[in-house]
């Protein structure tokens, strides 16, 4: 009787020892994403990063007297990218752009994500800006499935083509 008890209580340790090290059986594969994530952007991890007003860099100053300002209509090219700082010149994911497209818009009239609205206040024709765009100026906390992410910052190139 004894024994049976040992034989019993080895066996239950035995199988408790056996499922607590097998909690990573029903983890995915080292590398792999599970299939719901398949459609979703990478998240960048900002590592502390917090972007609360656009931030701008001068590409090309662009000629001409004329400058955008609040009720300007441009033509401009440009593409965004899932800003992420552990990425070659900080380009995450492409989210749009980048084929040479002529866009037009008229300032203000909330066509374009407000970031790209404030971003090119004081450019001129030809002129070209780097933009880091906070969510908030963006897409928000709703992001814009499939290609943005709640809560992302966004980096655009844009050039000024021509302004009325």
């Amino acid at each position: 009787m004894k024994l049976r008890h040992i034989f019993t209580s080895t066996l239950v340790a035995t199988g408790l020892l056996f499922f607590a090290g097998c909690s990573k059986c029903s983890q995915t594969p080292e590398g792999a994403k599970p299939k719901a994530d398949a459609q979703k952007p990478d998240k960048p991890n900002y590592g502390g990063i917090s972007v609360k007003r656009v931030v701008t860099r001068e590409l090309g100053k662009g000629s001409g007297s004329k400058t955008v300002t609040k009720t300007s209509t441009i033509k401009y090219k440009q593409t965004t990218w899932i800003y992420d700082p552990k990425k070659p010149a900080n380009k995450g994911q492409k989210v749009n752009g980048g084929d040479d497209k002529i866009e037009e818009v008229k300032i203000g009239t909330g066509n374009v994500i407000r970031g790209i609205e404030q971003g090119v206040l004081g450019m001129k024709k030809g002129g070209k800006r780097q933009l880091i765009i906070p969510a908030e100026h963006a897409y928000g906390q709703q992001g814009m499935p499939p290609h943005v992410f709640p809560g992302a910052i966004l980096m655009t190139e844009i050039e000024i083509i021509d302004l009325m």
